[in-house]
């Protein structure tokens, strides 16, 4: 009697893009005694395939994994393997299962920022955050309830942080510390919230002395003789950065 070859069947299944799925090896043979065997061929295919045993069928197991972690709210994308019955008499057939996969929304995640400035200045600090749905738009929002200085957003979604005299009392080689949080939102409304925090470095003031020290003579605004006479100034009265003629 001539061997009749098994039959396989192509099909397709959905999945969100992190869902795995188990599906059965389907094909017919009319030969009801013969035995057969599965091989799988993945090449191409994104995420892990795996065969398994189930008893009277094989079975493949499907994880996308974060393969498709790129994809944008409803966005899709497909992938493919093909498998193989084989019966005990070499005879077989090959079809193809694809799988659509369909994009769910990926939430940003905001990392803690890091930033310095000295105490009269500001400095433009730029969000640290990733998200996996690269095409996703995003808004980004500050709270400053607690905060010394100043914060303000820019349209390209770096802050601005300003002192803002806060710091004024700290002389040269002291600091102090600020802070504030940052919020990044997706075009879904997912959200991830994190901190930056600003370390303000003392400039130092210029020198003024007291007790017995004096100066003498009138500083007039927009007059072109600004030089003073001092008594009891001397240069190691004033900060290494500061400058003064005596």
């Amino acid at each position: 009697m001539a061997n009749n070859a098994p039959v396989t069947f192509p099909y397709e299944f959905t999945r969100h893009e992190n869902q795995p799925g188990v599906w059965r090896a389907i094909f017919h043979d009319q030969d009801w005694g013969d035995t057969h065997t599965t091989s799988l061929n993945t090449e191409g295919l994104k995420g892990t395939l795996t065969l398994t045993d189930q008893g009277l069928f094989d079975a493949f197991l499907y994880d996308p994994g974060t393969e498709f972690d790129y994809l944008a709210e409803g966005e899709t994308a497909t992938t493919s393997f093909t498998y193989t019955i084989t019966d005990q008499h070499g005879a077989s057939d090959t079809s193809t299962v694809t799988i659509n996969i369909i994009g769910k929304n990926d939430g940003p995640v905001a990392s803690s920022v890091y930033s310095g400035t000295v105490e009269d200045a500001a400095v433009v600090i730029s969000p640290h955050f990733s998200d996996a749905d690269t095409n996703d738009s995003h808004t980004i929002t500050v709270e400053t309830d607690g905060t010394l200085g100043t914060v303000t957003v820019n349209e390209d979604g770096n802050f601005i942080y300003d002192p803002n005299g806060q710091f004024d009392d700290l002389d040269q080689g002291e600091f102090g510390f600020d802070s504030f949080t940052y919020t990044v939102t997706d075009e879904s409304g997912a959200t991830s919230t994190e901190t930056v925090n600003v370390t303000v470095n003392g400039r130092g003031e210029a020198a003024i002395e007291e007790g017995e020290n004096t100066v003498s003579d009138s500083v007039l605004r927009d007059s072109f003789d600004t030089s003073l006479t001092a008594e009891g100034v001397t240069h190691s009265n004033l900060y290494e950065d500061d400058f003064a003629f005596v």
